[in-house]
């Protein structure tokens, strides 16, 4: 919203192969609710017959200032509405945030090619230290990929890829392809999940 505040509503669809899941895991409408309302401070989950189920109160990211940001990369006042138009096809990154993140980048940009670029960014916390290598296609202003690796050991922890579609109403984001890589040091267990997401309709809906 123009205030920075947030309002979502999340439906959890059926999956379409649950033969591939776990036994523990086909009964599909126990693993969550089916309805997800995120609103003025509370998450309230629903059931199937749309009854209230529980409601807890959440802290919500204030997204003000990145609409100030937003403005300012505009050159228009404070409090000057933004029109955001609809997007063609998924929302892509815009100018600014994709110039902002380069120079930014610790490690300096690597281009791949003549509109790809790979960007260097630290991600590091008092318990862990991470950097992200993103890599970005310039032309479309689209997240190709992002790989994490632990700053000490140089060793992947996380890659991830995005598949795009060249459709009439605009590029679309159809899938993601994940593996998270896992070594326990203590117990010698090495792991690696692997995990393709697709993605079969998506709205997108500005409203600022």
């Amino acid at each position: 919203m123009e205030d920075g505040s947030l309002e979502m509503n999340t439906v959890q669809l059926q999956p379409q192969q649950l033969d591939k899941l776990p036994p523990a895991l086909r009964k599909w409408e126990e693993l969550g609710p089916h309805l997800t309302e995120l609103r003025s401070g509370k998450a309230t989950f629903y059931d199937q017959n749309l009854k209230q189920i529980s409601q807890r109160a959440l802290k919500f990211v204030n997204y003000s200032a990145q609409i100030q940001d937003m403005r300012e990369a505009r050159g228009l006042p404070k409090n000057a509405p933004l029109n955001v138009k609809e997007p063609t096809g998924y929302p892509r990154m815009d100018a600014s945030s994709l110039q902002k993140m380069i120079d930014e980048s610790v490690g300096g940009v690597k281009q791949l090619g003549k509109y790809v670029v790979q960007v260097r960014q630290n991600d590091s916390t008092p318990e862990s230290k991470h950097y992200v290598l993103t890599t970005i296609d310039t032309r479309y202003g689209r997240l190709l990929s992002s790989q994490v690796y632990d700053a000490t050991t140089n060793k992947m922890l996380l890659h991830s890829a995005c598949r795009y579609k060249n459709e009439k109403e605009g590029i679309k984001l159809v899938g993601v392809y994940s593996e998270a890589h896992s070594d326990d040091a203590r117990t010698g267990v090495k792991a690696k999940e692997i995990r393709y997401e697709t993605i079969l309709d998506a709205q997108f809906v500005n409203n600022i």
